[in-house]
């Protein structure tokens, strides 16, 4: 069987999810946050850095009748292969031939779901924890058509290690790829783990959304030795939100349930975190989603204190995506 490689260049207009991409040496660097973003978190610390930098959300989504598809990673362990909506496949680095330092990824798209005469979608998620991802080529069945897949909407998530997904098992579990499945939106997913409400780390990227969604608060919670000191913070990042997408549909997530919710009593309570973050996106008009009620209140459905697992997620993004149904037709 003949086959057609397409090299960085040519295959961009499948790439989403990327607010910057830099081209060096014939291969393409992708990255989720703006490099203003990426220096206000270096500026806080250097392990935030490193994880400003991983390609969390960033993927290939396309049409296409090949029968095969293949890639060549430079970096990046893990990655998750949706046919038609569904996962199909997960890609670890482990099972794949080796070129040196880099991996090639090969797979056969017919031992999948059904062809039909439209061909089908191919969704490559790449990884959303433990590197950026680096690609040189892609490669399908020669003479196959390529066409990008067409979203109905843009939604940009903001948030920590729960919106970049840890602990999912699956980076396509995370409540925010469910999210942006279940609405057909082309997304940015702007999670960093370990995040808070920093003004420094704030940046407007060249994407236009319609629906914005922020969901810090977690290690907000226990990081000051009073409401006081956390009030302007806050405040403070809203603002920025509030100025750069005063006209979209912007939501604010509180903080879920953790196991540890009284352990860490620097503020009076939990439940006043939650409320300093409550009063400052109304008073913004920023709609308020209660996080406590997204996940149940059992360690079964977290992985560890803090972290929803698979099951978790699906929970999260099930209810995030009533409320969002909720407040979009008030707002229509």
């Amino acid at each position: 069987m003949k086959f057609m490689r397409l090299y960085t260049n040519a295959f961009e207009n499948i790439v989403f999810g990327a607010v910057e991409t830099v081209y060096s040496d014939g291969v393409a660097a992708f990255y989720k946050t703006t490099e203003k973003q990426r220096l206000g978190w270096k500026s806080l610390d250097d392990t935030l850095y490193a994880r400003s930098k991983v390609s969390t959300g960033v993927r290939l989504d396309f049409h296409t009748d090949s029968e095969t598809f293949a890639f060549r990673a430079i970096s990046g362990r893990k990655f998750d292969l949706l046919l038609d909506g569904m996962l199909f496949y997960s890609l670890s680095a482990d099972d794949f031939d080796r070129q040196g330092k880099s991996r090639v990824f090969d797979i056969r798209l017919a031992e999948g779901a059904k062809h039909s005469d439209a061909g089908r979608r191919v969704t490559l998620i790449f990884p959303s924890h433990d590197e950026q991802t680096v690609l040189e080529y892609i490669e399908l069945s020669d003479g196959a058509y390529v066409k990008p897949h067409e979203y109905s909407g843009k939604m940009l998530f903001i948030g920590d290690s729960i919106t970049q997904g840890w602990n999912s098992g699956f980076d396509s579990l995370s409540y925010a790829w469910q999210t942006a499945l279940y609405f057909n939106a082309d997304c940015v997913i702007n999670g960093v783990g370990g995040g808070f409400f920093s003004e420094c780390t704030f940046d407007k990227p060249d994407f236009d959304p319609d629906i914005v969604i922020i969901a810090y608060g977690t290690n907000d919670f226990g990081r000051y030795k009073s409401v006081d000191e956390f009030c302007p913070r806050v405040n403070g990042y809203l603002e920025l939100v509030k100025n750069a997408y005063g006209d979209k549909k912007v939501f604010c997530i509180l903080p879920i349930w953790r196991s540890d919710i009284h352990k860490y009593p620097k503020y009076s309570s939990f439940a006043s975190c939650c409320d300093v973050i409550r009063e400052a996106a109304l008073k913004r008009g920023i709609k308020v989603v209660d996080g406590m009620r997204l996940v149940p209140h059992f360690n079964e459905f977290f992985s560890d204190h803090v972290h929803p697992n698979a099951l978790g997620f699906c929970m999260y993004a099930n209810a995030l995506i009533g409320e969002l149904e909720k407040g979009i037709e008030k707002k229509a």
